[in-house]
């Protein structure tokens, strides 16, 4: 096994299948890698949210049976490949952009200073949207996971509940889902939005 430094790029996509189950009620499979690539991942480093949103923004996203992480890919050579990606799969991808817009922006928080009302701010945000959530990953005790104060923001996770002053997240390392406890503060956190564009909106493109 190996480790991509992908967790932008899996919490981004699984933050976009959500939104497609919950808005539209599809089941989406989209391909890591093709994101990862496309977004410029730096294998042993990795990547900023803003930077790999972007990319699904204006390149848009391709299906994992095009470019699927399998068994067969067991190095980050090959997962991080083709590189640079090819013409054929950036047009595939494209078509997603031909049906669907997708949107993000940053949630304004005051992180250390005032974790209950970011837990405000989360519940309230999750009734509209998924959240990616930037962390200190990861530090456990007794089955939940804190927040040293000071720590860097190591990882990015998908925030999906909110339960008392609790979060819940959905993660790209195992467990995949965490308890954070009701101390961990939280300095960055994106929301992602996603719609059906109109058959109005699709004429005026053509």
């Amino acid at each position: 096994t190996f480790d991509t430094y992908g967790c932008v790029t899996f919490t981004v996509l699984n933050a976009l299948e959500k939104l497609a189950k919950l808005q539209f009620n599809e089941d989406w499979d989209l391909s890591e890698r093709f994101t990862y690539i496309v977004s410029d991942t730096i294998p042993g480093q990795g990547n900023s949210p803003r930077q790999v949103a972007d990319a699904v923004r204006k390149l848009g996203t391709l299906a994992e049976k095009d470019l699927p992480f399998d068994d067969l890919i067991d190095t980050i050579e090959e997962f991080n490949s083709p590189k640079p990606m090819t013409e054929e799969f950036l047009k595939e991808a494209r078509k997603f952009l031909d049906d669907y817009i997708f949107r993000f922006d940053f949630l304004p928080l005051k992180g250390v200073n005032d974790i209950k009302g970011d837990n405000e701010l989360f519940r309230d945000a999750l009734k509209r949207s998924t959240i990616g959530i930037a962390v200190y990953a990861w530090a456990e005790r007794g089955g939940k996971y804190f927040r040293p104060n000071p720590s860097p923001e190591t990882h990015f996770t998908l925030l999906v509940n909110m339960n008392g002053e609790e979060k819940e997240v959905f993660d790209s390392y195992v467990p995949t889902l965490k308890t954070l406890d009701k101390d961990f503060y939280v300095a960055t956190a994106m929301r992602f939005y996603l719609r059906r564009k109109t058959e109005e909106e699709k004429r005026a493109e053509l």
